[in-house]
């Protein structure tokens, strides 16, 4: 009698589970998830910096431009009060000068020189 032989193959063959041994988790592979993890958030908390990093430079540079615009206004308020000032001080040397004044203490008010008989010689001593 001729029978066929049964292939058998211990790597594909099944064993109840109750007979199985037991799997110990690899250490490894743990310690690389928590790697990877903290990899994750340390490359989560270096874009934040880096974010913030950004913002704060903007705002820095906003702050530089908005002083500036300040600083340009401030300084066309200045000339033009320059300008104001020396306007007024030719408005005072012109209105101060001897010959205005004459005429118009003449013309105006109707003042003259007054004679050699209106004047009164006072001695300095007692």
């Amino acid at each position: 009698m001729l029978a066929a032989r049964k292939n058998f193959s211990y790597a594909t063959a099944t064993v109840p589970r109750q007979y199985q041994p037991k799997r110990k988790e690899n250490p490894r592979r743990t310690v690389r998830n928590k790697t990877v993890s903290i990899q994750k958030y340390a490359q989560i908390i270096l874009i934040t910096v880096v974010v913030l990093l950004a913002v704060s430079v903007t705002a820095h540079y906003t702050a530089i431009v908005g002083a500036n615009y300040q600083i340009s206004r401030i300084q066309k308020e200045l000339n033009s009060l320059i300008k104001e000032r020396e306007a007024l001080r030719l408005e005072v040397a012109t209105l101060n000068s001897l010959e205005r004044i004459e005429s118009i203490a003449k013309n105006e008010l109707g003042l003259v020189y007054p004679d050699s008989s209106q004047f009164i010689f006072l001695s300095l001593q007692n």
